[in-house]
């Protein structure tokens, strides 16, 4: 929930290019973070976006950077917290390491609608400018399909490829590759398993440990969980390496059709512009909530400080606003362990005109939800 409200709390505080403000919006949450929003205002959010996009082919690019930016901000942030010494930390510094970090999860918000809007823009006038071109819906929707991918590798895909490496390190030794393709791997097994291929585990721990935790309450992976992961991909995969090099051709092959594309269509500057934009949005689509996933990975000894002084678990703590975390700091009031449960069956707040409501748990978030839903927020 906590990631829900400053997810909420950052799309009311963001400012666009015309000082519009986002006024309407009621997340409701089951072990998670859905939001429904104000269609109309959606909408009416969502052209100004686009006309701003096809008004200033930079604005796109401005867009993409400061998304970097802030993405390299947030990340980080939450690995220098990693770094700090935590255990014997004042809660003056605890509460001043928390409300860096919410400043900086919450700078990044702004770009959780963003990319919709800007690529439905860029869409629009390079599917224009294709049939324009081609005259043939059919032959616009093909060459769209072939253009319209991102601009760099995602980090599933990376994770992919690790991990057929692993397994193909793993083919060298066929005791090990035994050992991997029975039923399952038993943990009393993780240290022959270790003195072969150790340290590429843990290399890939360190990398990718943090998939799961795109959504807060996730739990990061954990080694027995790579292990059978591996396990699967020798057991679907005959030669890892093939599988690999195939991925690697695919990604070669998909960036020569798209260069192919763009030289044999003869596209004026103004929609090369726009394809470039709209893969970096279709990437960024993904990568910007994968620095979340890295950012709650790396905050995880500063949640369980702060578990700690509230008497909670990591887990529980994760129900709470970051504003009542930074007033449990101030005043030492914290809510029942009673709402906190409800909250984890089911939670809902609404904002209207810049205002957000007391957090509603359990039974009455259900209510408000039925209630919202009938007077048409959808």
């Amino acid at each position: 929930m906590l990631q829900t409200y400053a997810y909420l709390v950052g799309a009311r505080d963001f400012v666009d290019f015309g000082g519009y403000k986002y006024h309407s919006t009621f997340p409701e949450g089951r072990e998670g973070n859905s939001m429904w929003v104000d269609q109309d205002e959606h909408r009416e959010l969502g052209k100004k976006f686009m006309n701003k996009v096809l008004e200033d082919r930079e604005f796109s690019f401005f867009l993409i950077n400061d998304c970097y930016k802030l993405c390299n901000e947030l990340v980080a942030n939450s690995k220098e917290i990693c770094n700090m010494n935590l255990l014997d930390a004042s809660d003056g510094q605890l509460k001043e390491a928390f409300s860096i970090f919410m400043k900086n999860y919450m700078k990044l918000t702004r770009y959780m609608l963003t990319p919709h809007f800007v690529e439905l823009a860029l869409s629009e006038s390079i599917r224009k400018w294709l049939f324009e071109k081609l005259h043939d819906e059919s032959k616009v929707d093909e060459t769209f399909m072939n253009i319209a991918i991102p601009s760099k590798e995602t980090s599933s895909i990376k994770e992919q490829k690790s991990l057929l490496r692993i397994a193909a390190e793993v083919k060298k030794y066929p005791t090990l590759t035994a050992l991997f393709t029975k039923s399952s791997i038993k943990s009393e097994n993780s240290n022959s398993v270790f003195s072969e291929i150790g340290e590429m585990i843990e290399d890939h721990t360190a990398k990718y440990a943090w998939m799961p935790m795109v959504s807060m309450i996730n739990p990061p992976r954990g080694k027995q969980e790579f292990l059978m992961m591996i396990s699967d991909v020798l057991k679907t995969d005959e030669d890892p390496i093939q599988k690999l090099k195939m991925i690697e051709q695919r990604t070669k092959e998909e960036k020569n059709i798209v260069n192919e594309r763009l030289e044999g269509l003869n596209m004026p500057d103004e929609i090369v512009d726009y394809v470039k934009a709209l893969q970096d949005f279709i990437f960024l689509r993904t990568f910007r909530m994968e620095v979340y996933g890295q950012a709650h990975y790396y905050v995880q000894p500063l949640f369980a400080e702060i578990s700690k002084k509230a008497k909670l678990t990591p887990h529980e703590t994760k129900y709470l606003t970051h504003l009542e975390i930074l007033d449990f700091f101030e005043t030492r009031r914290m809510i029942s362990l009673d709402e906190i449960r409800e909250r984890m069956i089911a939670y809902a707040f609404v904002m209207r005109n810049g205002v957000i409501s007391e957090v509603f748990a359990g039974k009455k978030a259900a209510e408000l939800r039925e209630k919202e839903l009938a007077e048409g927020i959808s």
